[in-house]
């Protein structure tokens, strides 16, 4: 607070007084100086971070794969499968029919790349059904997708399948009163705290 006031805004002054209250030493510290600021304000530090599947576990559970073998030889499909080399040593089946290429899912797992898609945010069938195929490939798909989709528990316990809307009661003439009260929810009322009705 020791610099002159004229090269600040008026709102800079206001935070620079604010923060005086805290601490007396107020320094301008370079960004790869302030090491815990610097990394926090790093885009791929700040990002989330996917959980990438085992590529190499992949590649190899694909050379075991029946169906693969299937659609290798297979003359019907529109799919145009590659192998794409992961390191000298490996190589993965992918389709590169899209703009990206989609890695062929061997079926032991299957179920992990649709509960690693589908867990994050239990989106609906269409949408998990994009969402996989968007990035990955195996035959019937969109078929297992949707069962597991439907025997998801966590959807099956948010999902409303039905709205039921309850008649208004019927209560019965009554000759004197209060012989029957009944609570109910009210509106807003400000200084309303109970509200008796006969």
């Amino acid at each position: 607070m020791n610099a002159k006031h004229d090269k600040y805004s008026p709102r800079e002054l206001r935070h620079l007084e604010f923060i005086s209250q805290f601490t007396s030493d107020i320094r301008f510290i370079k960004g790869h100086k302030n090491e815990v600021t610097d990394a926090l304000s790093r885009i791929h530090i700040n990002t989330l971070e996917k959980d990438q599947f085992d590529l190499k576990k992949m590649a190899k559970l694909q050379t075991m794969d029946e169906d693969l073998k299937r659609l290798k030889n297979s003359t019907s499909t529109s799919l145009r499968l590659q192998d794409v080399m992961l390191d000298e040593s490996l190589t993965i089946t992918c389709d590169v029919s899209k703009r990206k290429p989609r890695p062929f899912v061997p079926l032991e797992m299957r179920r992990l790349v649709f509960s690693k898609i589908h867990g994050i945010s239990h989106p609906g069938i269409r949408a998990t059904v994009r969402l996989i195929s968007d990035r990955y490939i195996w035959p019937n798909m969109n078929h297992e997708i949707k069962q597991w989709t439907r025997a998801c528990l966590a959807c099956q316990k948010s999902n409303v399948l039905r709205h039921t809307v309850s008649p208004n009661g019927q209560f019965p003439e009554l000759d004197g009163r209060f012989q029957h009260i009944h609570i109910d929810i009210v509106g807003c009322y400000r200084h309303l705290t109970v509200l008796l009705i006969s």
